[in-house]
């Protein structure tokens, strides 16, 4: 009974959405989401998950942050270029 509360690692996946550039010049705490993705990324690498990556039009909002990009070992974001 228990089983369905816990995650099962073939049906999970890391998201990490439009953390680049621009967006993250106005973020209040700005290190702090940085540091806490990384901290996520780290964890899917150890578990085996896989992640996806979003960016929200790059060409206008930048690429995703350098300190996050450089530690991806896949880095293959998906652009976005509608926001809903």
């Amino acid at each position: 009974m228990m089983d369905k509360y816990f995650l099962n690692r073939s049906d999970a996946v890391l998201v990490i959405v439009d953390v680049q550039e621009r967006l993250a010049a106005v973020m209040s705490q700005r290190e702090k989401v940085v540091r806490n993705c990384l901290h996520l990324v780290e964890g899917a690498d150890l578990l085996g998950l896989p992640f996806i990556l979003t960016e929200q039009y790059p060409k206008g909002l930048g690429p995703t942050v350098p300190e996050l990009s450089e530690k991806i070992k896949r880095y293959e974001p998906v652009e976005k270029i509608t926001f809903d």
